[in-house]
């Protein structure tokens, strides 16, 4: 074997000398092998082998193969030469183009599904509302309260559903949708979404205290939905507090911006912690606190998304902290996106 032969088995020749080739040659290579071989030595056309070699300790790459025979000088018998050609980084191509092919496939496939939800579900729940809607109007000449009370929960039980259709779907597209990242400047991105919350928490007592946020790489309408759906979350369950305390911050941990969104309300037992960011996982009744238990996992996948984290502290009663982290420096924006905060 020459020096290439060696440099690729990280191995000097002294230690490979004396040593058959198909010593390197494992599992379910050997039979294409001791084929391959046969085929050249016998003076056929060998076809070329793929195959896997295996190094000492225990690394490996992919190797293709091309063997002929030559003349033995000592005996009749012919020799196998054989050319070893390095091809790992075409079958990486491959395996990654196959994984891609798939990931494709299962994008197609949501689609679908995203599309089956938009039409085939969302038709038959708006016949069951507006029939019921109807049927509760004609019940209006007639005394019979329950019912009213049966087709109210009809209505309102529709409305539900079309409201958890909305929710699958966006959650489904998020996994779908390319990122575009860009420079956001964060802190006037919390202020908006403050200040259009705002609109539909008239009337209420609510103490906000936003920090000093920083610009970061994002996808802005991502993160806009983020911070919707965490200062939604805050307002909500302090809806029975007299004065509602909402408090928006930023730390560096690290290699990370770590972000948190505070507040006073009814909170959440911490041995239920791991359920809170799974889809439809709710830690309240409908009852107390209107939802769809998709939000937080809408959060998750987000954050995920940018290659961040989400977790959250609380207790029952006293409150509730939400995090969530995104990198200091992460991958380069996409061309054009440009350096001004937006």
């Amino acid at each position: 074997m020459n020096l290439a032969g060696a440099a690729m088995l990280c191995l000097p020749q002294s230690k490979i000398v004396g040593r058959k080739f198909s010593y390197f040659v494992q599992g379910d290579s050997l039979p294409d092998f001791r084929s391959h071989v046969s085929e050249a030595c016998n003076g056929n056309s060998a076809r070329a082998a793929e195959i896997r070699i295996v190094r000492e300790d225990s690394s490996f790459f992919y190797a293709e193969l091309h063997s002929r025979a030559v003349k033995n000088s000592s005996n009749d018998r012919p020799l196998c030469q054989t050319a070893v050609i390095d091809i790992s980084e075409r079958i990486r191509a491959a395996d990654l183009k196959c994984a891609q092919d798939k990931i494709q496939a299962a994008y197609g496939e949501l689609e679908s599904f995203s599309y089956s939800l938009s039409h085939d579900l969302r038709a038959p729940v708006r016949q069951i509302t507006s029939f019921a809607e109807l049927l509760k109007k004609r019940l209006k000449d007639y005394p019979d309260a329950t019912a009213q009370q049966h087709v109210s929960s009809i209505i309102s039980a529709g409305m539900r559903m079309g409201d958890l259709i909305d929710d699958i779907l966006e959650f489904s597209r998020l996994g779908l949708r390319q990122l575009q990242l860009k420079k956001v400047g964060f802190h006037k991105l919390a202020r908006d979404v403050m200040d259009e919350l705002l609109k539909e928490t008239q009337g209420r007592d609510i103490k906000w205290n936003i920090g000093n946020l920083p610009d970061v790489y994002g996808d802005k309408a991502m993160l806009r939905q983020v911070l919707v759906n965490l200062i939604s979350n805050a307002l909500k369950f302090t809806a029975g507090r007299n004065q509602a305390l909402v408090e928006i911050g930023h730390h560096e941990v690290g290699s990370e911006h770590v972000f948190f969104i505070s507040d006073n309300g009814a909170g959440f037992d911490m041995k239920y912690s791991d359920r809170l960011f799974g889809v439809f996982q709710r830690l309240h009744t409908q009852s107390e606190f209107e939802g769809t238990g998709i939000g937080l996992a809408n959060v998750r996948r987000i954050i995920s998304r940018h290659g961040g984290r989400t977790w959250a502290e609380a207790s029952v009663g006293k409150g509730a902290t939400f995090y969530f982290s995104l990198p200091l420096n992460p991958a380069p924006p996409d061309p054009g996106a440009g350096e001004q905060a937006i």
